[in-house]
């Protein structure tokens, strides 16, 4: 009998989530087809599986699923919620493609041979990189991986971000940016009416409809004195980022 153990990963306060920024989430995943969930150890539980297939010799079912139930229990231990997945009328394929279209970040197969090996194969959900890890350092593995995994996915998300941002100091560049789909970051002045002009006059020279004010940044770059607002000409007092709602 073979087994495939999936870790799954949730946030603790799923809740706290806003529409908006699950969407954001999706964008900067990096990923085409499925949703992948982020995985700090330290703020998620994390849920593993373990998968049967008809197929595979009966005479390993007790003892394989015996020693998946120790490291069930091993991972239950150090705050890692585990679960185990008995079904035998989906093949191993099935629920591969099930659980990575969920967002499961690791998945950890182990079978006949990893029994009498002491070992189980561990594979990246986010690379989709496979790696043979001894039994015995299973739960340090587990731990590290899932911060390697959330470390990647910052990253990716980072230079996505940094690639679909653009300093713009004068109105003339503005637009054409804005067609890019690009964030925009401009100097200014921050009033009301400049806001209302710069929506009105994106609206009628873009036919992909008005920008607007997307944050104004906590980090902000240095404003040089001088600097004058890129709507109105008056001086400007914070950069901000504009962009079009999609």
């Amino acid at each position: 009998m073979s087994l495939t153990l999936f870790l799954k990963s949730r946030r603790l306060k799923a809740n706290s989530f806003t529409n908006r920024l699950t969407k954001l989430s999706l964008v900067y995943n990096g990923l085409e087809t499925t949703f992948l969930l982020y995985a700090p150890f330290d703020s998620y539980y994390s849920h593993m599986y373990i998968f049967f297939s008809s197929s595979s010799y009966y005479i390993y079912i007790y003892t394989i699923l015996g020693k998946a139930e120790a490291i069930c229990g091993s991972l239950v231990d150090i705050d890692v919620r585990a679960k185990t997945d008995t079904r035998d009328n989906y093949t191993p394929g099935w629920k591969y493609s099930h659980w990575e279209v969920k967002g499961v970040p690791i998945r950890l197969e182990f079978g006949p041979r990893d029994l009498d090996n002491e070992t189980c194969v561990l594979v990246r959900r986010d690379t989709c990189e496979k790696e043979v890890c001894k039994l015995a350092d299973v739960n340090e593995r587990v731990r590290s991986l899932l911060i390697e995994i959330q470390q990647n996915l910052f990253n990716q998300a980072k230079a996505i971000r940094d690639t679909s941002t653009i300093t713009v100091m004068e109105w003339k560049d503005f637009v054409p940016a804005l067609d890019k789909k690009k964030m925009i970051l401009t100097p200014w002045c921050e009033t009301k009416d400049s806001e209302e002009e710069v929506k009105k006059r994106s609206s009628e020279e873009s036919e992909g409809g008005a920008a607007k004010t997307l944050c104004i940044p906590f980090i902000q770059p240095p404003l040089k004195e001088g600097t004058k607002c890129f709507i109105t000409g008056k001086p400007a007092t914070v950069w901000v980022l504009w962009g079009r709602s999609y």
